[in-house]
């Protein structure tokens, strides 16, 4: 009977600290639920297997950006003329929305995630962990919208995403492209989705692309108070794509040549002054996905340019217009 087979049936967890001599706990699931709560600073329960609620995350997939995350666009118009085919995405956590991403189920990368930057107070910021989720209403219109653990049954559909694997043993960086560093501790968590991530190489990601974040994060500090700065973080995808498979890689079930690797990686700021629209401005810088690429700074103009002759046969695209 069903009763003799559940006397055999278990769970468990654990748990580690992820530093030099952390210590890794064993616990229950319950036990699992509540050091969760805890870090991710959830309000409402915590429910690592019911993919009704898992980590208090949530995601939407929408056929219009307004209204629900209209407010991350500049003067509310999203980009144009990057993707039609894209999925739209509005990222939230707890109820609140925090960010807008397009979505390429093709390439399985965001083409952008639209944010504003919200930092808050620089000593009061706390580490976030960064466990990455998926989206299962990219595969199935009819999921949950909530956001999913890998390893859960939502995972079993996504065909049409990155996921946690591709990225395994493949030499390339999970590329945020809204970083969690410009926001304030509760949408930190939002951007921890595989929705807004892309591969980039790690010497780039880590030191060239990293610098110019936090130049520009130090810069829209410095104007924080008086005025909202509107970002949108975008690439450029190629059909180079992860996991790649090599001569010297045995026979498995894992699937290769998934996720596009992107040959450039953009940012675009408009910074709106509240009062004063002379101390308004805006800017953008380009880099190419490459160890040791150089990362160049222009004007909106010339950086709408450069991604229609890079994209192609996209006369109509803009960004902040």
């Amino acid at each position: 009977s069903n009763d003799a087979q559940n006397t055999k049936s278990f769970s468990f967890a654990f748990i580690g600290e992820n530093k030099e001599g952390g210590k890794i706990e064993a616990l229950n699931i319950l036990q699992l639920n509540e050091k969760l709560k805890s870090y991710y600073n959830i309000e409402g329960d915590v429910k690592v297997f019911d993919a009704s609620a898992p980590l208090g995350l949530f995601a939407e997939v929408v056929t219009n950006f307004s209204p629900l995350c209209n407010d991350y666009f500049y003067e509310g118009k999203e980009p144009a003329g990057i993707d039609a085919d894209a999925v739209k995405i509005c990222q939230r956590y707890n109820g609140k929305y925090y960010y807008a991403s397009l979505y390429s189920k093709w390439y399985k990368i965001p083409l952008y995630s639209a944010y504003r930057f919200n930092p808050g107070d620089k000593s009061n910021l706390k580490k976030t962990k960064n466990i990455w989720f998926i989206e299962p209403q990219i595969s199935n219109t009819g999921s949950s919208p909530d956001m999913s653990l890998p390893g859960s049954s939502t995972q079993k559909a996504n065909n049409q995403q990155a996921l946690n694997t591709d990225y395994e043993f493949s030499g390339f960086d999970r590329g945020q492209l809204n970083p969690t560093s410009f926001q304030r501790e509760e949408a930190r968590y939002a951007t921890f989705t595989l929705t807004n991530a892309v591969p980039l190489y790690p010497c780039f990601h880590r030191f060239h692309w990293n610098k110019w974040e936090k130049e520009t994060k130090m810069l829209l500090y410095s104007v924080s108070d008086e005025g909202l700065a509107y970002i949108v973080t975008g690439v450029v995808p190629t059909e180079y794509r992860i996991p790649w498979k090599s001569e010297f890689d045995e026979a498995t079930d894992r699937e290769y040549h998934r996720v596009s690797i992107p040959s450039h990686i953009w940012t675009a700021v408009c910074y709106k002054h509240s009062s004063n629209n002379s101390k308004s401005f805006s800017f953008g810088y380009i880099g190419k996905n490459e160890e040791h690429s150089t990362i160049k700074a222009m004007s909106i103009s010339s950086l709408k340019e450069k991604l229609i002759e890079l994209y192609g046969n996209s006369p109509s695209l803009t960004i902040f217009e």
